[in-house]
């Protein structure tokens, strides 16, 4: 899961700088908030996998 959040960040990082004379206002506002909301949302899935453990949590003798 590490490898998809860094490369959507690097995707992200890759985009900004190409976009040469592009509005930064649109930019931000059509690819940057998508874009963060997709890495956000990666990384809570990364995280919870490597605290759930190799073979998964089992919550129900709680």
């Amino acid at each position: 899961m590490w490898p998809g959040v860094l490369g959507v960040a690097i995707g992200t990082i890759v985009l900004f700088m190409n976009s040469g004379a592009m509005q930064t206002n649109d930019l931000i506002l059509y690819v940057g908030i998508p874009t963060l909301i997709v890495l956000l949302a990666t990384a809570i899935v990364a995280l919870a996998r490597v605290r759930a453990g190799a073979v998964g949590r089992n919550d129900e003798g709680r």
